[in-house]
């Protein structure tokens, strides 16, 4: 019979995308004596953190977003462990995991198998090596905003380098949560030589102040302050509007609300 609380807990990380679980994990809650947790993230906190997941693990986050869903719960760590096996062979009928094993190790004592320790000094020696030089490298593709096929580079380090773009921008607009930077559009696989154009809204003019509020510098629009900055477009427009707002040492405000 499957417990539906303990000390021990089988968890698994759905992509948001395609709804397909891509990780399937154990974890353990840490008790105090009369004490409750806080919150869903403290009382599963191994299901719910970033910290210590592998190379193939956070390629998956980066490209999409994920939700945690604690899957069976019992004080037999043993019957977690068996579930885990389970649970991973049957995932890995259908579907990637990121799993690195075929599970059961739960993490106590755990001795690599050759096969992983192999993978490991693959992915040791790819240290300092970008682009095509490095299998764990994710391909970009650039577009300009009018549709158009720009370039392809072998990594996101490769192309905000060559572009002078935070990499942070590029990884947003493959993951879909920003359309455009800087008058670029990026996507994680080939689209074609054409796709469709990014509508652009009318730019506002923008002007940097020092900490006395004196001008400093005029800019035609938000993307061009945000270059000159070496930020994100929101960073600007939010201090715009946040009259408080201090990004990279300098004070902000649109030109129009000044009049």
């Amino acid at each position: 019979m499957i417990e539906n609380s303990g000390k021990y807990y089988l968890y698994r990380h759905i992509r948001i995308d395609n709804g397909q679980p891509f990780y399937i994990g154990i974890g353990s809650k840490i008790y105090k004596q009369n004490k409750s947790f806080s919150t869903l993230k403290s009382e599963y906190s191994r299901a719910y953190t970033k910290y210590g997941r592998n190379i193939y693990w956070k390629r998956i986050i980066n490209k999409t977003k994920y939700y945690v869903e604690i899957m069976i719960e019992s004080n037999d760590y043993s019957f977690i462990k068996k579930k885990e096996i389970e649970f991973i062979y049957l995932y890995r009928k259908n579907q990637k995991l990121s799993n690195l094993t075929d599970g059961g190790e739960g993490g106590n004592g755990y001795k690599p198998t050759p096969e992983t320790l192999s993978l490991m000094k693959l992915n040791n020696g790819m240290k300092g090596k970008f682009g095509s030089l490095n299998h764990l490298s994710s391909e970009v593709y650039v577009y300009t905003i009018d549709g158009s096929f720009y370039k392809k580079y072998g990594s996101q380090r490769e192309c905000s380098r060559e572009l002078n773009l935070d990499r942070k921008n590029i990884n947003l607009c493959i993951k879909g949560e920003v359309k455009k930077a800087f008058g670029y559009t990026f996507k994680n696989k080939f689209q074609g030589l054409k796709i469709k154009p990014i509508k652009v809204t009318r730019s506002k003019a923008v002007k940097a102040l020092d900490k006395n509020l004196n001008t400093i510098k005029e800019f035609s629009s938000v993307t061009e302050a945000a270059n000159f900055a070496k930020t994100q477009t929101t960073n600007i427009s939010k201090a715009c509007k946040n009259k408080k707002s201090l990004i990279k040492g300098y004070y902000w405000r649109y030109l129009k609300s000044e009049n």
